[in-house]
């Protein structure tokens, strides 16, 4: 089982020497699969110089998450005057780290037309977890790709967990999108986003039945500076369970 295992990294301070400390510790144990998690403004606060992308760059698939949170802790919403600010900054990243995906949350877009044709098939977006008021249906990423017919889908594991405990609706989503699959988000819940190394929620596992594809753990691995205690875990039960 070859399985392509990354992690989603970003600093919660403003630190770029903290930030690249993270992807070093990362590339002790592998250098395919990485996240630039931009989820709040606060993160996009560094200084990408040549040393930081380089450092990016060392990755085989590299993907962004754009932002869901201005600093105000609101939502952003694309198209707004907020979102445009940081969209332009997201393009400056994206010129030098060249993603395989630009990430987004279906529930901040509210002119998918307007995002499709700034960013084409560059763009994905991943089905949303049970809080959000949109984006966590089959019939709501419908909605999406009709709208953007070149987007490509992240399948968020531990988002279907918060809607469906038993996980059985994952075989829907799979066969209603499975062409436009680029790479799994994981983690565990234990409240929000975890380690199955902690929680061992395994039933999450279930999801994850495509192999050829990416995977990207939004867990915390990095910052609880557990990446050999999680990827043991999580390849043991994927060897002890495999059909």
């Amino acid at each position: 089982m070859n399985l392509r295992l990354g992690y989603a990294v970003s600093s919660k301070s403003k630190s770029t020497k903290d930030l690249i400390n993270k992807l070093k510790y990362i590339l002790k144990y592998q250098d395919d699969v990485i996240e630039l998690s931009l989820t709040r403004e606060s993160k996009m606060q560094h200084s990408y110089n040549s040393k930081l992308i380089k450092l990016i760059n060392k990755f085989s698939y590299r993907s962004i998450h754009a932002p869901v949170l201005d600093i105000n802790l609101e939502k952003v919403k694309y198209p707004s005057k907020r979102g445009k600010i940081l969209l332009d900054r997201i393009d400056e990243i994206v010129k030098k780290v060249n993603p395989e995906v630009l990430l987004f949350h279906p529930d901040t877009v509210t002119d998918f037309t307007w995002l499709y044709k700034r960013y084409g098939n560059l763009i994905a977006f991943e089905n949303m977890d049970k809080e959000k008021d949109f984006g966590k249906t089959v019939k709501d990423l419908e909605i999406v790709f009709k709208k953007c017919p070149k987007a490509k889908w992240v399948f968020d594991l531990n988002h279907i967990y918060t809607n469906d405990k038993s996980m059985r609706s994952t075989g829907k989503f799979y066969t209603s999108f499975s062409n436009r699959l680029c790479h799994y988000h994981l983690s565990s819940f234990g409240g929000f986003h975890d380690c199955f190394c902690h929680t061992h929620e395994d039933i999450i596992f279930e999801g994850l039945t495509d192999f050829s594809k990416p995977v990207v753990h939004e867990g915390g691995v990095i910052e609880k500076e557990l990446i050999k205690e999680e990827s043991e875990y999580i390849k043991k039960y994927l060897v002890e369970n495999s059909r």
